[in-house]
C-alpha cells in the first residue's frame, strides 16, 4: 500500500495580549506608629492586567523582612484593604509587602520603603514628675469635606507645642468610639488613613506633650454611598489615596492638665 503525506489546509493561532501589572504600596510606607489590635487601611496604586482570581496578595513582617505572614492571598485590586493588626505584638521593624499576579501567573512585588512600629493600645503616657511645661499642644486640623464609603480617607492635623509633641491620636465613632494612633508626616503634620462606612462619622483629634493632653471639639465627616460602577476583573485599575481637606482650619482644644 502506498503512503499518504498529510497536509494542513488551515489553522488558527489564539493568543492573549496583556499588560504586565505594577503595584506600588502607598500606606503604610515607613515611619508610621500603629496600635496593635486596631484596623487600618493598607493602600496601593496599580495598573496592568491581573489575574481574575488572585490579583493582589498582602503579607506583613514583624522583623524587618526576615520572615513574612500572610494577610490575604487573593483580594480585589481596588487599591485598599482593611487590616486588623496582631493584638499582642510590640515591634519597631514592621513591613508590608504587596504581590500582584499577572494573567500568565507571573508576579511583581513592592514593600514598604521603611519600617513602621506597632505599639500597645494603652496610649497616653504622661510625666509623673514635676514639669515646667504648662502649655498644652495646639491642634490645627485640615477641614473635613466629604468621603466615599469603602474608599480610604486620610485625616490630617498639624500639632505644635512649646517643648515637644509626644503622641497624637484620632478618636472616631459615636456609640463605641475607636482611638487610633496618628503618624508623623513631617513639618508638624500628623495623619492616619481610615476606611469609612456610609453615614456621619464623628472625629476628635487628641495630642499630648508628655505632661498635658488636649483634644479638639468633635467634627463630622460625611461619608457618601459607594459608586455602583467599578472596573472588571483582570482589567487595568489605578487606586489613589483620597486626602480630605484643601486648607488648614483651627479647631479649639479642650486641655486636661496633670495636677
Amino acid at each position: 500500500a502506498g503512503s499518504r503525506t498529510p497536509s494542513v489546509e488551515s489553522f488558527t493561532i489564539e493568543y492573549v495580549h496583556f499588560t504586565t501589572p505594577t503595584a506600588i504600596l502607598t500606606w503604610p510606607n515607613g515611619g508610621e506608629n500603629l496600635m496593635h489590635g486596631e484596623s487600618y487601611a493598607i493602600t496601593w496604586e496599580s495598573e496592568g492586567d491581573m489575574s481574575a482570581t488572585t490579583p493582589i496578595s498582602l503579607d506583613y513582617s514583624l522583623n524587618g523582612g526576615s520572615t513574612w505572614t500572610s494577610i490575604t492571598s487573593g483580594t480585589a485590586n481596588d487599591g485598599n484593604y482593611l487590616w486588623t493588626l496582631p493584638s499582642n505584638e510590640n515591634v519597631e521593624r514592621a513591613l508590608i509587602r504587596i504581590t500582584a499576579t499577572a494573567l500568565d501567573g507571573s508576579t511583581v512585588q513592592d514593600t514598604s520603603d521603611g519600617t513602621f512600629s506597632i505599639e500597645p493600645p494603652e496610649f497616653w503616657q504622661t510625666d509623673d514628675g514635676d514639669s515646667e511645661d504648662t502649655e498644652p499642644p495646639v491642634i490645627t486640623m485640615f477641614p473635613l469635606g466629604t468621603a466615599v464609603a469603602g474608599k480610604p480617607v486620610t485625616i490630617r492635623a498639624e500639632v505644635s507645642d512649646e517643648t515637644a509633641v509626644t503622641q497624637v491620636a484620632l478618636r472616631y465613632g459615636d456609640t463605641e468610639p475607636v482611638t487610633v494612633a496618628m503618624s508623623p508626616a513631617g513639618n508638624g503634620v500628623w495623619e492616619v488613613t481610615l476606611l469609612p462606612v456610609e453615614g456621619e462619622l464623628e472625629l476628635v483629634v487628641i495630642a499630648s506633650d508628655g505632661t498635658n493632653v488636649v483634644e479638639t471639639q468633635s467634627q463630622t465627616l460625611s461619608v457618601g454611598a459607594a459608586s455602583a460602577s467599578g472596573s472588571s476583573a483582570g482589567g487595568s485599575t489605578i487606586a489613589m489615596t483620597l486626602v480630605v481637606g484643601t486648607a488648614l482650619g483651627l479647631l479649639v482644644g479642650i486641655s486636661r492638665r496633670k495636677d
